[in-house]
């Protein structure tokens, strides 16, 4: 009798176990999706944001550094916490923009 009853016990557990995971997925698929390059395009802004207005005002450089840096790190809680993570997906277009896009702004504030 001691063990039906024991059995019966997990059971009930390993359903309460299941019922969260089912909860937790659910809550999941509600949530916006993280989109990397949408990210990627905001740190870019940022920097090209930085470069063009440090030579006007160097002094708003280290407030502006720092906030970013900030808001960098909480990506992280955005994605683990706020955001719906999804699939992972072929890298070949950051890597390709990336380059160019620095050679740009390298170029675009030596003009500036």
């Amino acid at each position: 009798l001691g063990e039906v009853e024991g059995g019966l016990l997990q059971s009930e557990e390993d359903a309460k176990t299941q019922d969260i995971e089912l909860r937790r997925s659910l809550e999941q698929v509600a949530r916006k999706p993280f989109e990397p390059l949408d990210e990627l395009l905001e740190i870019k802004m940022h920097f090209l944001f930085v470069a063009m207005f440090a030579p006007i005002m160097p002094f708003g450089l280290l407030p502006t550094l720092a906030a970013r840096l900030l808001e960098v790190r909480f990506k992280a809680t955005k994605l683990f916490f706020v955001r719906r993570r999804g699939w992972p997906g072929a890298d070949a277009v950051m890597h390709a923009t990336q380059g160019i896009f620095a050679q740009m702004v390298v170029v675009m504030a030596t003009v500036w």
